[in-house]
């Protein structure tokens, strides 16, 4: 007989679609997995406002939402959770950008890892109007490089719903490229962190490493109404 339908059956099986979809893009020197949070601090306003879902029309109001942070810390007591700064505004301008970054740089020093979150705010990407460029929020990579300077161990997990530059890779110990993973995203990253899954997800598309390597980049976007495919058999 089937199985009558649960909210709770429906958020284990948007685990288990996380689980199979996240792709480990970069792993040096047995960054991942790590034991335990204990020498860890999380970093990045994404990991907390998790960006889960696209923006526009696929929008959807989940009854059980797991944020990275709230997964980490779901099952410590007040007080032992695990050190967190947001880092960065989700606003394309704010005057807190750079107490943000001192916050996150005064909490890096304190520990031997660092889990940051970057990618797209829901305001860079939807339906509706197409991205001008492939690059992240300046003062995300800002922050990267100003965390680079006080302590190299740092692991990134990735929240947007396209491709993006990464002019930190080569920097970075590890990327966890979760796309948009859905309600139980925070519990799943959670998990392959720690190894307890095995991040088996692929590319299902390429990733340019400059936007100026898209042939299509001096063209599109077009206009308002009109964009020009050029790129013949590109």
């Amino acid at each position: 007989s089937e199985e009558a339908f649960s909210y709770s059956n429906g958020h284990q099986v948007a685990y288990l679609a996380a689980i199979n979809s996240i792709v480990l893009l970069k792993n040096v020197a047995k960054t991942l997995p790590i034991e335990n949070y204990n020498d860890c601090c999380v970093i990045g306003s994404l990991a907390d406002t998790f960006r889960y879902q696209g923006a526009g029309s696929s929008q959807v109001n989940p009854v059980t939402l797991t944020s990275f942070l709230s997964a980490i810390n779901a099952k410590r007591k007040p007080g032992q959770e695990v050190p967190f700064a947001k880092g960065y505004p989700l606003t394309k301008v704010s005057s807190e950008a750079e107490p943000l970054k001192e916050e996150a740089i005064a909490l890096a020093k304190k520990k031997k890892k660092v889990i940051l979150f970057l990618g797209l705010p829901a305001s860079y990407e939807s339906e509706g109007f197409d991205r001008k460029n492939m690059a992240l929020p300046n003062y995300q990579n800002d922050l990267f490089e100003a965390l680079y300077n006080v302590n190299k161990n740092i692991v990134v997990g990735l929240l947007s719903g396209a491709p993006v530059e990464l002019p930190f890779e080569k920097e970075a110990k590890a990327i966890l490229l979760a796309y948009l993973p859905g309600e139980a995203g925070g519990e799943a990253i959670n998990d392959l962190l720690l190894g307890k899954k095995n991040p088996s997800g692929k590319l299902a598309e390429s990733w340019p490493k400059l936007y100026k390597d898209v042939v299509s980049h001096d063209y599109y976007p077009g206009g308002q109404h009109l964009s020009l495919y050029k790129e013949s058999i590109y």
